[in-house]
């Protein structure tokens, strides 16, 4: 019987059992879907302070409120189960609360009555956040499922995962942080494949993120020479000089 993603039922309760054990509770589905109702919650009350807010906001701000409104649009009651079971989409809602959330707690004015509402309701529900073990768990089902059925990391990355369910497309955060994962296993020619989007997709605001061009390229150029490429390594390596 085929799975609402496209692959074999049984290969995916597996690959889901597996990551399970890895993460801790609040991978297991009726605490990802408290985490969408509470998401959505400090969706709205994020909203209504950029609209009332008169100074400036920052960009990342507001790309973040828009992200999220994305995220969230198409998710309903009926449909939150297969949502969720999606490992992309299950990495991106774990991956805000573990770090997103917490550093907009920054970005808000708390003098403005509905900044100081949205920073007290986060610091109210910031002990049920996941942990980084949980985002790891995530991770290693998304990876886990690219290895079995041999999925390139720019379909992942494009949302492409499933044949039946698309999730949002990974930025270059993502996607470095996907192939770090597989630089540490020592799978380098997957760790290319992420840190080869990772470059293609990095733009001025990932700088904000916490990585650089130099972090990425890094990683980059030591996955190719481990996989042969020399040339673009050595090419790679020419561009991080004129970098420094």
């Amino acid at each position: 019987m085929a799975s609402p993603f496209g692959f074999p039922c049984a290969s995916v309760l597996f690959l889901a059992i597996l990551s399970l054990c890895e993460a801790q509770i609040f991978t297991a589905l009726t605490h990802m879907t408290d985490f969408i109702h509470l998401e959505r919650s400090f969706s709205s009350i994020l909203e209504e302070y950029i609209q009332e807010s008169a100074a400036v906001l920052p960009p990342e701000t507001m790309r973040f409120s828009n992200e999220v409104k994305r995220y969230l649009k198409d998710i309903n009651e009926e449909n939150m189960e297969t949502f969720l079971g999606h490992p992309v989409n299950s990495y991106l809602l774990v991956r805000r609360f573990l770090r997103e959330w917490r550093d907009i707690v920054d970005k808000l004015d708390k003098s403005h009555p509905v900044g100081m509402e949205l920073v007290e309701l986060i610091k109210e529900h910031n002990d049920s956040f996941p942990d980084l073990e949980d985002l790891k768990g995530c991770a290693l089902a998304i990876l886990r499922i690219q290895e079995v059925y041999h999925i390139s990391a720019k379909k992942i990355a494009d949302g492409n995962l499933s044949s039946k369910t698309r999730s949002p497309e990974l930025s270059a955060v993502h996607c470095f942080e996907l192939g770090v994962m597989k630089h540490h296993w020592e799978q380098y020619e997957e760790a290319y494949g992420w840190l080869t989007e990772a470059w293609e997709r990095f733009t001025p605001q990932d700088n904000r993120s916490g990585i650089t061009t130099y972090d990425v390229l890094q990683y980059l150029i030591w996955a190719e020479y481990k996989t042969g490429r020399f040339e673009s390594a050595l090419n790679h390596t020419n561009v991080l000089i004129e970098e420094g």
